[in-house]
């Protein structure tokens, strides 16, 4: 155990809950405290719009690394099919036991 004694984190209220509060003390304020929640409304709704476009940005990151991977991945399969495909089969012959088996199976079906 640390002998350091570290405070718990706190979180406070969401900008979006912020935002609402506001609006509510808007409502019910008198006409002197009205201007000073209006300002305060602005800066709280270019916070939410700045963090929309934040999150919007590091949405639009994701995608493309995704869809770089997903070229990427299709650029291995078609090679890989292409090395596939160039490749002689090599079929070895059948066992004994490997003939009986498929021997008793055209019997089962009656083709036999």
């Amino acid at each position: 155990m640390s002998l350091i004694k570290r405070n718990k984190r706190f979180r406070g209220p969401s900008l979006d809950s912020q935002l609402q509060e506001a609006v509510r003390e808007f409502t019910a304020a008198d006409p002197e405290t009205r201007i000073m929640l209006k300002v305060r409304i602005t800066a709280l709704q270019k916070m939410v719009a700045r963090k929309e476009r934040r999150d919007r940005q590091k949405r639009g990151d994701k995608l493309e690394s995704a869809l770089l991977e997903v070229a990427r991945l299709t650029a291995e399969v078609s090679r890989l099919k292409q090395e596939l495909a160039s490749k002689p089969a090599t079929v070895r012959p059948l066992t004994d036991v490997e003939q009986a088996l498929a021997q008793y199976e055209k019997e089962k079906k009656g083709e036999i």
